[in-house]
């Protein structure tokens, strides 16, 4: 082990606690205030309410040709964290025409179909699964 003693990292880290920052002393590139405001609210109930806030920012980033990969890990993001209860693809997408663009509404229920299409089909492989293990052990009685 002491061999690989040169090669494991060691890193520090630091926590902060994002509610303790009021949201303009959160600073940085847009992509960073952008994740940084995500993580400040998303298990906040006042989450919706900040979300055209939060793509706001997204316009000058809708200029550059990487704007919609931001836009889409957003997104994911918020697609894998919150229940389709909390916050619908339908509210996203009327939020993001309010704050960003029509175009941007129509990008984000497209990805959202596509969501859905993956989310499917990763339930129709897991099933699959389940049904091989389920027929093997059915042939071993």
């Amino acid at each position: 082990m002491d061999d690989l003693a040169g090669y494991i990292p060691d890193f520090g880290f630091e926590l902060n606690d994002l509610h303790r920052f009021s949201d303009d002393q959160i600073k940085g590139t847009v992509t960073i205030r952008v994740m940084m405001m995500l993580y400040k609210y998303i298990f906040e109930p006042e989450l919706r309410h900040r979300l055209p806030d939060i793509f706001s920012l997204f316009k000058t980033l809708m200029e550059k040709e990487t704007g919609l990969q931001y836009l889409e890990a957003v997104v994911r993001y918020l697609a894998s964290v919150l229940d389709e209860d909390e916050l619908s693809f339908k509210q996203i997408k009327e939020i993001a025409e309010q704050a960003i663009s029509k175009n941007t509404g129509e990008y984000i229920m497209t990805l959202a179909e596509k969501l859905r299409n993956e989310g499917k089909l990763e339930g129709l492989v897991e099933g699959e699964k389940r049904g091989e293990k389920r027929g093997q052990k059915m042939g071993r009685l």
